[in-house]
Formats: structure tokens, sequence, C-alpha cells
């Protein structure tokens, strides 16, 4: 096997690298740190009783390529949701990371942090 044979695979490496999708490195299976970029919607549902949904996308290999799925926070009434709205929509109009504790598809809590 020459030169060219040992340098393809290298080369192939180094140009999907920064194809990658960035993701926020403090991000774990039950804790997860996300911005705007990756936050498709936020909405409120009454439905199920009073709970804020955050459409949130994970990229995969390929930025182009992303999973949306939704996580929920559970509220005590429409009035809590809805201010909980407002303050996530301002927060993540200035720039700020986002910290989410969760329980599957549930969050337990909601973090900013300022970057």
């Amino acid at each position: 096997m020459g030169l060219s044979g040992l340098l393809a695979p290298i080369l192939l490496l180094l140009i999907a690298l920064p194809l990658e999708a960035e993701q926020p490195l403090s991000s774990t299976l039950d804790y997860r740190v996300t911005n705007r970029r990756f936050i498709q919607d936020i909405l409120v549902d009454a439905k199920n009783g009073p709970r804020l949904t955050i459409i949130t996308t994970h990229p995969g290999v390929w930025a182009f390529k992303s999973t949306p799925h939704a996580l929920y926070y559970q509220c005590v009434d429409l009035q809590e949701c809805s201010g909980l709205l407002r303050e996530l929509d301002e927060k993540l109009q200035t720039g700020q990371n986002l910290g989410l504790r969760l329980q599957g598809a549930r969050i337990l809590e909601i973090k900013f942090f300022a970057q």
C-alpha cells in the first residue's frame, strides 16, 4: 500500500470534522445545555395540564440532518407557563445558554447561563 492509500482516510477524516454541528460540551443524558440555535419552537400546551413544550434538535454527524423532539416542563397554571415562555424567549434572544435537567422527555429544572 502506497502513500496515497494511507493519506485518503486521513483526508476524509479532516474534511468530515468541520461539518459536524457544534453541540454544547456540558450535555449529558440527564442534563442538557442548549441555546437558540438548537431550539425550534417553544409553546404552551394546556391539553394535558398546563405545560411548556420546547422542541429541540439533536444534530447528527451532518449539521443539515437533525432529529427534532419535544421536551416538556409541567407548570402549576397557565400564568406560570406564559411567564416562563416570555422569560425563555427573552433570555434566548440575548444569546444565553439554557440548562435543562431532564428525566426522559420531562424537564425538571431550567437554568440560564450567560455566554
